[in-house]
């Protein structure tokens, strides 16, 4: 499951606000492009209290316009403390209608994201469980 919660935020980082210009597939000018937060998850419409976990707000999920990126998790540790847990790295590929390609760990899957503005939602159902993600750009 933490796999799969993983790969979500990923994914929900993946999100492109969408602009009329030509070249809006350029990994350049995509606005994926930055450093986004972690502001609500909610599992089968049913918010998840982040307020219990605070560690978790403190991730950042870093895109560069080379086609890479970066996931910082932090744990809260026996003193109570937020102290970095993991950093992870992948590539991703905007494949257009905001179809995002993510690549971790040598697996790649696929995601369709919906945005407004400066915030993304990532919706997935697997096994009867729908987890909706929603990000913010820092």
């Amino acid at each position: 499951m933490k796999k799969i919660l993983l790969f979500l935020l990923i994914i929900a980082s993946a999100v492109s606000i969408s602009s009329c210009s030509d070249d809006d597939d350029s990994p350049d000018n995509d606005s994926i492009v930055g450093q986004w937060h972690l502001s609500q998850i909610l599992l089968n419409g049913i918010p998840l209290p982040l307020e219990l976990a605070p560690c978790e707000l403190q991730g950042v999920l870093e895109f560069k316009s080379n086609g890479t990126f970066t996931i910082e998790t932090f744990e809260e540790n026996e003193l109570g403390e937020c102290v970095l847990d993991e950093i992870e790295t992948g590539t991703w590929v905007n494949k257009g209608d905001n179809v995002y390609a993510i690549t971790i760990d040598g697996e790649t899957e696929e995601a369709t994201v919906t945005f407004e503005g400066n915030t993304f939602y990532l919706t997935e159902t697997e096994d009867g469980t729908t987890i909706k993600i929603v990000y913010k750009r820092a």
